[in-house]
């Protein structure tokens, strides 16, 4: 059978146990458009004695008392948990991870599905509180990547696919960071390169990176654009201005780890089908 891959869950012992030491990954059958499934989970403590479930009711916004019961669709109705699943292994660590914005800003969210394995009721607050307690670590490694569009002009014979992107630090000269655009390539999106610019979190100033294409070593014109918080997008000059403050930074969502880099951007929370994507700030068309 295949699988869904994951979902998460999580589970409590102690009345203020964090609760990202009893997160755990399920593997479960992968629903299609013909098939659902529905799922029946049991969990108890070391004594054997029953865990109680709790259920996030998104209505509401609170956690209520459910019967330990998931229904698995791949489309969100008023029959399918609002449950987040997977088939990546790599992913299922940000199931429920809102990576679509700045790294200060990063939101997780608590399970679909809690256990709590004491006798006493758990308030709904408490559940959201130990989940917010759960703050993302903030990278301090010389290097971030983030994403930008690089796409062809209609009626254009440019190959972009064997250009070189260059990425050159405005405020360090000896800074410049050179790749083929086909290595460059997101792995979900061969219209997205990740680049590389230095950490604006340990450059406490920011960093501007300017960008510029090549092809046989001769400059590639390739007019830029830019896309605000707004959605607004206008003509803008090819360089993007990162800073370790949301609100200065142009762009938003840039991350030290490489493995994390096809996730960038992405807002998984609840149900798969309500899972949107943030576009790049830089957008470049040759």
């Amino acid at each position: 059978m295949s699988l869904a891959g994951y979902i998460k869950t999580g589970w409590t012992d102690l009345k203020d146990a964090p609760l990202k030491q009893g997160i755990v990954y399920l593997p479960l059958p992968k629903p299609s458009a013909a098939l659902s499934y529905k799922v029946v989970l049991e969990a108890t403590d070391h004594y054997g004695r029953y865990c109680q479930s709790y259920c996030r009711n998104d209505t509401i916004g609170k956690y209520q008392v459910c019967p330990p019961e998931l229904t698995l669709k791949m489309r969100q109705d008023d029959k399918a948990s609002n449950v987040s699943f997977t088939h990546s292994f790599l992913s299922k660590k940000y199931l429920d991870v809102d990576l679509s914005s700045h790294p200060r800003h990063w939101l997780i969210q608590p399970p679909y599905m809690v256990f709590a394995c004491h006798r006493k009721l758990v308030k709904s607050q408490n559940i959201m509180d130990l989940a917010n307690s759960i703050k993302p670590s903030i990278s301090h490694d010389d290097y971030v990547w983030f994403r930008v569009i690089v796409a062809r002009k209609p009626g254009s014979d440019v190959d972009i696919e064997n250009a070189v992107v260059e990425a050159s630090d405005l405020d360090d000269s000896y800074d410049v960071w050179t790749s083929s655009v086909r290595r460059a390539q997101s792995s979900y999106d061969a219209n997205v390169i990740n680049v590389r610019a230095r950490n604006p979190m340990v450059v406490r100033r920011g960093v501007s990176v300017q960008l510029s294409f090549k092809s046989n070593n001769k400059r590639i014109h390739c007019p830029a654009k830019c896309t605000k918080d707004s959605g607004v997008v206008h003509d803008c000059d090819g360089i993007v201005f990162l800073h370790a403050d949301a609100d200065r930074s142009e762009e938003k969502i840039f991350n030290a780890d490489q493995s994390i880099l096809q996730l960038l951007g992405w807002k998984m929370l609840g149900h798969p089908s309500q899972w949107t994507l943030r576009m790049p700030y830089l957008s470049f068309y040759c």
